[in-house]
């Protein structure tokens, strides 16, 4: 963590959570509140003077018996603002992200599972260099297989489809 209260950063501290959202330190401090089984809600401190807020809802919920469900599918929405003062960034709609996400899942056993991860990230400034878009596209596979009760194998591949070009 950093000092609780820089002298001469005024409102700085206040972005930087007295000095637990500073980015001395990684950290990621997160709220998560589930009011209804088909929706999670949530705020975080991701560090470096970075707040998120998120929404994910289940949109189906795979089944079998009367209604043959074959796959779950969820959408997953969170915005992001940095707080900290930028001489390039002046303007405060700068600093704001937004990540969409569309969760296809199927549980295949007991055992194995995966998800497809169709991503959009859209960045409200362009970061790194110019020509390149302010959307950002990726596909997403994940997989898990419990090999025993207490032990899981997960891994997680994501592709970027475009941008960085220079």
């Amino acid at each position: 963590f950093s000092y609780i209260w820089n002298k001469g950063a005024g409102a700085e501290n206040l972005g930087q959570f007295f000095g637990l959202n500073s980015g001395v330190a990684h950290t990621y401090l997160s709220f998560d509140y589930t009011p209804k089984t088909w929706l999670n809600l949530g705020v975080a401190m991701a560090g470096s003077s970075k707040y998120e807020a998120w929404a994910k809802f289940k949109l189906l919920r795979q089944q079998t018996g009367v209604k043959e469900i074959p796959v779950s599918v969820a959408l997953f929405s969170l915005g992001s603002i940095i707080t900290a003062k930028d001489p390039d960034h002046s303007f405060a709609g700068n600093k704001l992200a937004f990540m969409n996400q569309l969760l296809i899942a199927r549980k295949f056993s007991d055992r194995i599972s995966l998800q497809l991860m169709p991503t959009w990230i859209h960045f409200n400034i362009v970061p790194y260099g110019i020509n390149n878009s302010n959307e950002v596209f990726s596909m997403g596979l994940a997989g898990k297989y419990k090999a025993t009760s207490n032990l899981n194998l997960t891994l997680e591949y994501s592709r970027q489809l475009n941008m960085y070009e220079n």
